[in-house]
């Protein structure tokens, strides 16, 4: 028996014919000739697995055995090439052949070259089936990859988020991935890509480029129509395909929906133009609450990329409207025309629902009839769009504001935008309107006791005219004094508001303005005055309230007179000195002349006259300590004070 691994040709046949087979074998091929004579002894040879490559079998076989039909039985056991050995061809037997696969038969009565061309011929024969099969074998295999890749290739279109989608040179849709699918719906294959196009086609005359590009990408944007009708920002990356000879064959091109995400960006540039038209008239250094509107109203219509827009202020009540600002563009074009003040009545149009509906209204087809819509004046600019928000304050509106004539739409985002800075602006306008109120109400308070300061000094004058007038009618010398010491006294408060009405008061008054002038003024009374020089030494940073300036002043009042109605007497000549210092946070005011002095029998502690008893009633209203004392240039009289001056 031959070795598994050497070629063999298996002989079916009785022995007559087996020598010359044999000869013819091993003369011309490398082969072995293995003979058996039954189908049993074929079996064991067939399933132990010897390497055959040709099968021959003897039509008749001894003991009456059909060849043929053993060779039909072997076949469906294992697929061998068969050759069949005949000593006749009877019509019968090629019959039986035909049914079967075989490659030919050799007769028994063969020349030797004659069985070898056949041997040759079937060898051929069957090494160009193995290389059939084995083409066939590596081409089912190529188709098995083949398929398990483009499984993949499908799996992975599927599963990309993206738009995938492929379009012939006709610019019509061939192929698209699941998402293409979901997005243009299970129609899209055979449609031209221009019909999913807004206002195609326009703007589908952006990407017909992607078929003229020599190669790289070309991107676009351009809003398409989803298959529910929707608009929907898409960017696209196309690239064209193109055949062996460089013709077009179409385009490939991968597609991402940007709606939401530039509905996004564009919200964000929103927001921070919002901030910064906030920040800006926050900013703004104006005293001029109209100049202040204005900006307000420039900010919120290039926020809104509006060309026109107004601001006006509303009184619910009242049912009134009065303008607060308007933008440049209104003022030139139809101030003439629009009224700036009005009510709100039946003849108000669109621009007044936001009154009526109390929610903020916009309209974009404003062009089209509108039964809410009312005539407009005559050269009142055109209107293509419009939106107006009301403006809230514990639930009352005070005033609307309206934008026209927006490139795009208004929408939902518009009024939002326009809420928000409006409620943020608001603030500084209510603030303006305060301070303006508070302005007003000072200057009102200025007048006022100005006013009040003008009535007191008059009214001071009069009763220091009436008690000069009485003085100089008085018989009674005692009586006569009494109302010379009131007429200084009324002088001296009288004085001190005529320097409030003639100052611009703060709050408190300089002492080198009042003290000076107040020692002058009540010396002045007297006969000798001329004879009286004066020395001065006060700190021109020095200033008291009203509240301590009043007591002071009467105080320098009493001395003042009392040194020219005692000091000097026949005196040729007289010196008063008066000094204001402020140290460790206690003012000194030190009074000298250079008179006759104190008498010795005054009793400074419990003195009697007026004059004494009401200086020191005064000190006590100070809260200071006074003494009295001979002055630096040890002749006459000196009285010093000191007290804690206090903020005016």
């Amino acid at each position: 028996m031959e070795s598994k691994d050497h070629n063999n040709i298996l002989f079916i046949e009785n022995d007559t014919f087996y020598s010359a087979l044999a000869t013819a074998v091993s003369k011309n091929f490398n082969y072995s000739l293995v003979s058996c004579r039954s189908y049993e002894e074929a079996i064991q040879y067939i399933s132990k697995d010897i390497a055959i490559e040709l099968l021959f079998i003897d039509t008749e076989l001894s003991n009456n055995t059909c060849g043929i039909e053993l060779a039909e039985k072997l076949l469906k056991i294992k697929k061998l090439p068969l050759f069949f050995i005949t000593s006749k061809k009877s019509a019968a037997d090629i019959q039986k052949m035909d049914k079967l696969s075989f490659y030919g038969y050799i007769v028994k009565t063969s020349t030797e070259s004659s069985i070898r061309a056949n041997i040759k011929m079937a060898l051929k024969l069957h090494e160009a089936s193995k290389a059939q099969q084995k083409e066939n074998g590596d081409f089912k295999e190529t188709e098995e990859q083949f398929k398990i890749l483009n499984e993949r290739y499908e799996a992975i279109l599927s599963s990309v988020p993206d738009i995938i989608t492929e379009c012939d040179s006709n610019k019509v849709y061939s192929w698209a991935n699941k998402a293409g699918y979901e997005f243009f719906g299970p129609d899209l294959i055979g449609k031209e890509i221009s019909y999913y196009f807004v206002e195609s086609p326009e703007i589908y005359d952006r990407v017909k480029p992607v078929m003229d590009i020599e190669s790289g990408l070309y991107y676009v944007e351009a809003q398409l129509y989803r298959q529910d009708g929707k608009k929907r920002l898409m960017a696209w990356w196309s690239k064209v395909i193109r055949n062996t000879d460089g013709s077009t064959k179409g385009s490939i091109s991968i597609a991402r929906d940007i709606t939401d995400t530039r509905e996004i960006e564009t919200k964000n540039k929103r927001v921070e133009a919002r901030i910064a038209s906030i920040l800006k008239i926050n900013q703004l250094h104006t005293d001029d609450y109209q100049e202040l509107l204005k900006q307000i109203i420039e900010e919120a219509a290039i926020l809104l990329d509006s060309k026109h827009g107004y601001l006006f202020f509303y009184d619910e009540q009242k049912q009134h409207f009065s303008l607060g600002s308007w933008t440049s563009s209104i003022a030139m074009e139809c101030a003439d025309c629009c009224q700036l003040e009005f009510q709100l009545s039946d003849k108000a149009g669109i621009w007044a629902e936001v009154i009526r509906q109390r929610a903020p209204f916009f309209i974009n087809n404003f062009s089209e009839p509108n039964p809410l819509r009312k005539a407009f004046p005559d050269k009142h600019i055109p209107i293509k769009n419009f939106l107006s928000v009301p403006v809230f304050r514990n639930s009352e509106i005070v005033a609307i504001t309206g934008m026209a004539n927006k490139a795009e739409d208004y929408n939902d985002s518009d009024i939002q935008e326009l809420y928000l800075m409006m409620d943020a602006v608001w603030k500084v306008v209510e603030r303006k309107l305060a301070n303006e109120k508070i302005q007003e109400l000072l200057v009102e308070k200025d007048l006022l006791l100005k006013e009040v300061h003008h009535r007191i000094k008059n009214n001071m004058s009069t009763i220091q005219s009436l008690l000069s007038i009485q003085a100089d009618l008085s018989a009674n010398k005692k009586l006569k004094t009494a109302l010379l010491d009131a007429t200084s006294r009324v002088k001296s408060m009288g004085l001190m508001y005529d320097k409030l009405y003639r100052g611009k008061y703060e709050g408190s008054l300089s002492l080198n303005d009042y003290l000076p002038s107040l020692v002058q003024e009540i010396t002045s009374m007297f006969p000798d005055y001329e004879k009286i020089s004066f020395r001065f030494d006060i700190g021109k940073d020095l200033s008291l309230p009203v509240k301590q300036l009043s007591p002071l002043g009467l105080i320098i009042n009493e001395l003042s007179t009392n040194a020219m109605k005692y000091a000097f007497g026949s005196k040729d000549q007289g010196m008063i000195s008066l000094l204001a210092r402020k140290a460790g946070g206690m003012l000194s005011i030190a009074f000298e002349d250079n008179g006759r002095g104190l008498p010795k029998n005054l009793n400074l502690e419990n003195p009697s006259s007026f004059g004494m008893v009401l200086i020191n009633s005064l000190v006590s209203q100070l809260k200071g300590n006074s003494r009295w004392a001979k002055p630096s240039f040890n002749a006459g009289t000196g009285f010093y004070l000191s007290f804690t001056p206090v903020e005016g």
